[in-house]
């Protein structure tokens, strides 16, 4: 039996690159380290622990580790509040230009 059919924009090679968030804002506006607003921007975009290890060239625990670090530095408990606090920095540095 087939596997069910993904929804369109669930592979990683196909996902719109236009939509990047620029990780130096997050690294400004919330005092994250380089790794970590890469790491932040990447779950903005959709992307799994797994896949981010993958691109990044590091090990999926350091990445949850970086994960981790950024719960506590924007005082979320979960990863969608992440991804929420990441989504409307961007937007709001894009109404900004």
């Amino acid at each position: 039996m087939a596997p069910p059919a993904g929804r369109a924009g669930d592979d990683p090679a196909t996902r719109d690159s236009g939509s990047r968030v620029d990780p130096r804002i997050l690294v400004e506006k919330y005092g994250l380290t380089p790794a970590e607003g890469e790491v932040a921007a990447a779950l903005a975009e959709g992307r799994t622990v797994s896949e981010i290890a993958a691109t990044t060239g590091r090990e999926e625990s350091t990445v949850r580790w970086h994960v981790k670090n950024l719960h506590s530095k924007l005082g979320v408990h979960r990863q969608a509040d992440v991804v929420r606090l990441v989504l409307l920095s961007a937007t709001a540095a894009s109404q900004a230009s």
